[in-house]
């Protein structure tokens, strides 16, 4: 990528954002963490011990959710919440045109999950805003067929 880094900010505080997003986003020359949400603020600063120039939200801190999805300087989260939170908090940051990277699952059950994806393709600029979900597709033609993917 050349020119302009893509500011991002990581939603959760878990092990998983511990382990992976954020050293990935961290490794990464495109991107540039802005902001960490957690539900509270003992959570997001745990997260952001070693990092500095990063602001930090939680409900109980006074900078909400919707705060943070409020910066121009933010084009993109990383969502890691809990699967009850997650549509809820992807429609959000969609609906402000914010890149969506969610982990999976997606949702509590299948119908809550095909129910956002059939949303977020009749009411959001696909063509300008992505929404991905992190899954493991490369390893699913080792395991099926081509021609069985689904995909």
């Amino acid at each position: 990528m050349s020119g302009k880094k893509i500011g991002v900010a990581i939603i959760g505080s878990g092990i998983f954002v511990k382990e992976e997003h954020l050293p990935a986003v961290q490794a990464s020359d495109d991107l540039e963490l802005k902001a960490i949400y957690s539900r509270s603020v003992k959570s997001a600063k745990a997260v952001a011990a070693t990092l500095s120039n990063v602001d930090l939200y939680s409900e109980d801190s006074g900078q909400s959710y919707q705060d943070l999805l409020s910066r121009d300087d933010v084009q993109a989260v990383i969502i890691a919440l809990p699967i009850m939170n997650q549509p809820e908090f992807i429609r959000k940051a969609l609906e402000k045109g914010k890149h969506v990277l969610a982990e999976k699952p997606l949702a509590k059950d299948v119908a809550t999950g095909r129910e956002l994806v059939e949303w977020y393709r009749g009411n959001v600029d696909t063509g300008r805003v992505t929404f991905g979900i992190a899954e493991q597709f490369r390893y699913l033609n080792v395991s099926l067929p081509n021609d069985e993917t689904g995909l």
